[in-house]
């Protein structure tokens, strides 16, 4: 079996005291920030569970039940995700889970599920998965990975026990990032930790594709926005492009700190807007988080634009001069 990261042990151990004491609960919702590896903590929890000969609650990867689950045949365990080209599970997906939870296991003495992204679920998958929880199958557990519970139904997060995957901090993201030969300057690595929340997967995901490039030019468009300059149309078509949750938590947290210094020291805040303003650019951003993070799909393009428009109207009127986005 594959090791677990360094960032896992607190839950893994979370894990080992819920096994010592038979305490394991039918459901179990894996939730943390993006880019922690919780569908492989997940994946891992499986094998363990299924495991027909475990070493203090590891899964041996030796004997016939592991053996099966790294090649991914498993017949007691079931994962379910979006399908090919849907952004949402769907409620067929939840019903032949029912249909196979309803059976015996095959090899092992449990039989394990994992839903990934559960928050992928549409409306009718999740009322379905509900009436499973309701009545939960013997021996089973149910593991649900995401990223945004707050996007799971209530009734369903009431059903479930909730195992959060702490992130990792920055000597943690440090070592995993230069064991897979990525060594940014500090700088780079500071920002980028506090960026994703301390998710080292993520990290170098935005390494790999030079994201941090793109949201430092994203910085100044924004700052040009602000100064009432810039081209919506052609500033729309370079955003279309970048990841827009990281881009659009960037500058969530820019303005948080701007309101926050405004707060703390009484002075007019560096952007040149005023505190109501700030206020007001933060709902803003907020309420485009919030679309972004939807299952509902969108045009991109015109969300962007509608997003600069309604900057453009709330910073019309400044009264200080503006500094530089990118140099805060």
């Amino acid at each position: 079996m594959n090791p677990l990261y360094s960032w896992h042990q607190t839950a893994w151990q979370h894990i080992q005291t819920m096994l010592d004491n038979q305490r394991m609960p039918h459901a179990l919702i894996i939730a943390g920030v993006t880019g922690l590896a919780k569908a492989d903590f997940a994946q891992q929890l499986a094998s363990t569970m299924l495991c027909l000969q475990p070493n203090h609650h590891q899964a041996c990867g030796q004997c016939h039940s592991c053996q099966l689950m790294l090649a991914g045949t498993h017949p007691d365990h079931l994962y379910i995700g979006p399908e090919e080209s849907s952004k949402v599970i769907k409620v067929d997906q939840i019903r032949q889970l029912k249909d196979k939870q309803a059976l015996t296991p095959n090899i092992s003495q449990w039989k394990t599920v994992i839903i990934h992204p559960a928050d992928a679920m549409n409306l009718n998958a999740s009322n379905s998965l509900l009436k499973l929880l309701e009545e939960p199958p013997a021996n089973t557990l149910i593991m649900l990975v995401s990223d945004s519970t707050s996007h799971l139904p209530i009734t369903i997060r009431s059903r479930c026990q909730t195992l959060n995957i702490s992130s990792a901090d920055i000597e943690q993201s440090r070592q995993w990032l230069s064991a897979h030969a990525m060594s940014p300057d500090e700088d780079d690595l500071v920002r980028l930790h506090a960026l994703t929340g301390g998710a080292p997967l993520q990290i170098k995901r935005m390494i790999e594709h030079g994201s941090l490039e793109s949201l430092n030019q994203a910085a100044r468009d924004f700052d040009q926005l602000i100064k009432g300059q810039g081209n919506i149309i052609q500033l729309a078509q370079d955003w279309q492009n970048l990841d827009l949750s990281l881009l659009f938590q960037q500058l969530q947290r820019w303005v948080s700190e701007q309101i926050k210094a405004t707060l703390v020291s009484g002075q007019h805040p560096s952007s040149g807007l005023q505190a109501q303003q700030l206020w007001r650019v933060l709902d803003c951003i907020t309420a485009t988080i919030k679309l972004i993070s939807s299952q509902n799909n969108f045009n991109k393009i015109l969300l962007i634009e509608d997003f600069m428009v309604s900057i453009v109207q709330i910073t019309s009127h400044k009264t200080s001069s503006q500094v530089n986005l990118n140099e805060q």
